[in-house]
């Protein structure tokens, strides 16, 4: 992963769905730009849903250029908290070896897929409906190849001050990390205000663009990262 810093602005989501003290403002119907890789320039379609706000340009271009083409090529992207799916597609364009998302808002999983479908890249991209929280686990114990894998925390920002969410997210992060192949790499996306200090596991590698703060972590691969996994 590449260690030079960037400088940058543009926000994901500001504060999010259900849990947000403030409502959503939509930003409207629009189209986002795969930046870089083979589909570079392709478009994906954002629906204008207001219980989603996709990450800019110029945020996505720096978090790419923090991982390098070396974290990407041949991993698996989990595109965990996915809303328009634009992080999974952006890794499949530049050398991910497949990538899955996990959605909770249907329409906008059905949008991920109509995405991947215009791309042709529908078998390489595998989308699922349902809590994440539950579905992240359990798809990661049936994957039986050491491929790394890139995941992308990008909930909603309201999650990370939620007590009962953050407690979840902070598990999730944990068994990931515990269960990742060598050469993985773990991204969050935050509200550039939060204390990124209460991540669990360390070192992180804190990257600030604007109202954004993205969050990068090398998990240590230890003995027992592949006992859950089915043969």
């Amino acid at each position: 992963m590449a260690k030079k810093r960037s400088k940058s602005s543009s926000p994901r989501r500001d504060p999010s769905r259900r849990q947000a003290s403030t409502p959503l403002k939509s930003i409207g119907a629009t189209n986002l730009r795969i930046i870089g890789g083979d589909l570079g320039g392709r478009i994906v379609r954002y629906n204008g849903d207001r219980n989603t706000r996709p990450m800019k340009d110029s945020v996505r271009e720096n978090l790419f250029n923090v991982l390098g083409k070396g974290a990407i090529s041949g991993a698996v992207a989990w595109d965990v908290f996915a809303g328009t799916g634009i992080l999974a597609m952006e890794s499949l364009s530049r050398g991910a070896l497949r990538a899955v998302c996990i959605e909770w808002n249907r329409p906008m999983a059905v949008t991920i897929q109509q995405a991947a479908e215009k791309l042709q890249v529908t078998g390489r991209l595998r989308t699922l409906t349902g809590d994440a929280f539950r579905l992240l686990p359990e798809c990661m114990q049936r994957e039986s190849e050491p491929n790394p894998w890139i995941v992308f925390f990008c909930p909603p920002y309201a999650f990370w001050d939620d007590p009962q969410r953050s407690k979840q997210l902070f598990e999730l992060i944990r068994w990931v990390a515990d269960h990742s192949p060598a050469g993985s790499v773990l991204v969050t996306e935050t509200d550039a205000h939060w204390n990124m200090s209460r991540l669990p596991l360390t070192p992180w590698d804190v990257r600030r663009y604007g109202a954004t703060q993205l969050g990068f972590y090398e998990p240590v691969p230890s003995c027992g990262a592949t006992d859950l996994r089915e043969p």
